[in-house]
């Protein structure tokens, strides 16, 4: 994102973006107290999905997830935990992000794991958080990744909607929008050119614009959320697109799913 007199340029036209996120991360570690608060209520509005992603790991079931996201976003709240954030030390927040979550999970199964009953015995707190659905054991990098793919997803969606707000259009959008992130079979690229009346030759003419867009889009997006060097923020989205295909794919909650592409091969940007 970006304030509101910076622009990106596309194929389409200039978009602006609101206020940088990097913007609103600085405003939650150094604002007055209740500036702060909000500012880290629309943090935690803007990840929630990359927050839940993480707890899911944790949880088998799904509602167990959300309210350990909902304690976790409370006690960024309460607390004005990124106070403590190093914008120096760690340009990208995303990767503060997956270590907070960490530390906040850790720090809620030593609790749990030291309380004990009115009678001073110990109340076999892992044992019923197991039988619960909780897993303690799970490996860091699969937690991070888990983070890592959320975040990618909810870039992917704020700036397929973007896109979608430049093109007036719906159907054109539509029929484009099924070759971000995947590539198409041939008979599927002749049936939306002729859905929407172009040529073959015109029709691959469009999803080349329409990638290059979206690219554009996705590393503006990106940006917003990294302070320091440009470089920073070229290796993030770089990091974040390649995850981009997988991102898309996976479920998102049980029983909830991205639409499955017909060919799955995947269009790396």
């Amino acid at each position: 994102m970006r304030r509101p007199d910076e622009t990106t340029r596309c194929g389409a036209g200039l978009v602006e973006f609101p206020v940088t996120l990097w913007s609103v991360v600085l405003e939650a570690k150094s604002a007055e107290p209740e500036r702060a608060r909000r500012a880290i209520g629309e943090l935690c509005a803007h990840y929630r999905e990359a927050i839940v992603a993480y707890f899911q790991v944790k949880c088998r079931h799904w509602q167990d997830g959300e309210d350990l996201a909902g304690d976790f976003i409370a006690h960024l709240l309460e607390r004005n935990q990124l106070a403590s954030f190093d914008p120096q030390g760690c340009p990208r927040f995303r990767l503060y992000l997956s270590a907070a979550l960490k530390h906040f999970f850790y720090d809620w199964v030593r609790k749990r794991a030291a309380a004990k009953r009115g009678d001073g015995t110990p109340d076999e707190s892992f044992e019923r958080l197991r039988e619960g659905g909780i897993e303690f054991p799970c490996d860091d990098a699969q937690l991070n990744r888990a983070v890592d793919l959320a975040f990618a997803r909810s870039v992917h969606q704020r700036v397929m909607a973007a896109l979608k707000a430049k093109m007036p259009d719906p159907q054109r959008f539509a029929a484009l929008s099924d070759f971000i992130p995947f590539e198409q079979g041939e008979d599927t690229s002749q049936e939306a050119a002729k859905r929407i009346g172009l040529s073959a030759a015109a029709f691959r003419k469009a999803v080349f614009d329409q990638r290059r867009n979206y690219v554009q889009f996705f590393r503006a997006e990106v940006a917003s959320t990294v302070g320091g060097a440009q470089k920073e923020a070229e290796d993030e989205a770089s990091q974040l697109l390649d995850l981009l295909p997988e991102a898309v794919a996976v479920e998102t909650r049980p029983g909830t799913a991205a639409p499955t592409p017909r060919n799955a091969k995947p269009w790396i940007p």
